[in-house]
């Protein structure tokens, strides 16, 4: 469970990371050429991919069960009450 919480949270960091390098790419005081027009369009992608590896691991793995609110115990049965036949019942094993 560990190493799929590690993982969660490198792709995460992975992906934080690509968003942060296209915003320098569109903010930074540099004119825009072609190379950071590839460089945005491959950070990205590698965000998508990241971020969607770790919601996919998040959704098909043990670890959707961590967010799942537990299970509230059932009552247990009332062992002195005992159960009483419907008259109908009574009836017919009567005769």
């Amino acid at each position: 469970m560990l190493e799929l919480l590690l993982l969660v949270a490198f792709c995460v960091l992975v992906g934080l990371a690509c968003v942060a390098t296209i915003g320098w790419a569109l903010l930074g005081g540099v004119e825009i050429g072609i190379e950071r027009i590839f460089l945005l369009h491959v950070a990205g992608v590698l965000a998508l991919l990241f971020f969607g590896l770790a919601a996919w691991i998040v959704v098909r793995s043990p670890l959707r069960t961590l967010w799942k609110p537990a299970a509230a115990p059932q009552p247990a049965a009332n062992p002195g009450a005992k159960e009483e036949k419907a008259p109908e019942e009574a009836s017919k094993t009567a005769s």
